[in-house]
């Protein structure tokens, strides 16, 4: 006796539910899902399976993105499929143009940076350069005029200065090194800028050959009768120098100069300064007498100190032996100091 199969599935005579497919087997059929659908306990219908949910199929790099039956990976933004795997894509080898400055590549995106002195804008592509001279103007990173410069900023001395070897501090510059006076002319260095003087002799005196600054009695030697003459100092010798404005007094004293007079014992000696003349530009408190102090400290000679702090910048022209003519920036001024008394 043989038995032949019924195939059920072929004839409709299965009991699987519409959503599921029917497989027919020797003397009996099974009743299955599609692929990508699982069969449901509560409806007892297939339904889709959600594989990104159960399995992720997708490595790092992917978006798994589902489908009825099926499901598909994606790269994500900043990956390029190779092969079966999403590898980084290098933007900034491949598209020019990205970043102003630098671009800097990552993981599956890259970034933009700028160079030193510049600050990356709020669309993080294009810079925009930081002024270093308005963003530190109360550190004072600059002793003269800042400037700013893409990227940077650079120190810039006024006329008369030049730059220091660390790049913000400006140094005065000493134009009587290069003699700009002439060979008959004193060059008095200031702050920024010189100054010539020509020493003009006193009557009956005149230049002493190879000194600019000396001026020598005609009558080298005196009766001894004649008064008027041993009175006369054999020279005049003329010294200049400087200070600036609002200078520190230490211990109340700084020592502009010190005059000798004779130093044997018979000899005696008596000092006198006089201020002959105050010129000043309109604005300038003239100075007086005060601004100077006379001190008799050893055996005939004295000490010129500055009474008290000037208020501008100066220039002075002072003697050695016993006359003194100070020249002041802000204030011209004349005074005298000689020997009252020489015996």
């Amino acid at each position: 006796m043989f038995l032949t199969d019924v195939n059920e599935c072929s004839r409709g005579t299965h009991k699987c539910n519409p959503t599921q497919i029917c497989k027919n087997g020797q003397g009996y059929y099974t009743c299955e899902c599609p692929p990508g659908h699982h069969l449901s306990r509560i409806t007892e219908t297939c339904e889709d399976m959600d594989e990104c949910k159960f399995f992720r199929p997708c490595g790092n790099n992917a978006e798994c993105i589902n489908s009825k039956g099926s499901y598909r990976c994606e790269c994500k933004d900043g990956f390029r499929k190779q092969s079966n795997f999403c590898d980084d894509i290098d933007e900034c080898s491949e598209t020019s143009g990205l970043c102003e400055h630098n671009c800097v590549n990552t993981w599956g995106s890259f970034r933009c940076s700028c160079k030193p002195g510049f600050t990356l804008n709020y669309d993080n592509r294009t810079c925009t350069d930081v002024d270093e001279c308005e963003r530190f103007k109360d550190r004072r990173i600059c002793i003269g005029a800042c400037k700013n410069v893409p990227g940077s900023y650079v120190c810039e001395c006024p006329k008369g200065y030049k730059l220091g070897s660390d790049g913000r501090v400006c140094k005065d510059i000493d134009e009587c090194e290069s003699n700009p006076c002439g060979p008959d002319s004193v060059c008095l260095n200031t702050r920024g800028g010189f100054k010539c003087y020509t020493v003009k002799c006193p009557k009956n005196y005149i230049k002493e050959a190879g000194h600019k600054a000396r001026c020598k009695r005609l009558q080298s030697a005196c009766d001894l009768r004649d008064y008027d003459c041993l009175l006369k100092p054999e020279q005049y010798t003329y010294q200049y120098m400087t200070f600036v404005s609002n200078l520190p007094l230490p211990n109340g004293h700084l020592q502009l100069f010190q005059i000798k007079g004779p130093q044997w014992i018979a000899a005696k000696a008596e000092f006198e300064m006089k201020l002959l003349e105050a010129q000043c530009p309109q604005g300038v408190e003239k100075v007086n007498e005060h601004f100077f102090q006379k001190i008799n400290n050893n055996f005939n000679s004295m000490q010129l100190f500055p009474g008290e702090t000037y208020p501008g910048s100066a220039g002075n022209q002072a003697p050695n032996r016993d006359e003194a003519l100070p020249r002041k920036r802000h204030h011209r001024r004349r005074y005298r100091l000689y020997c009252h008394r020489c015996i």
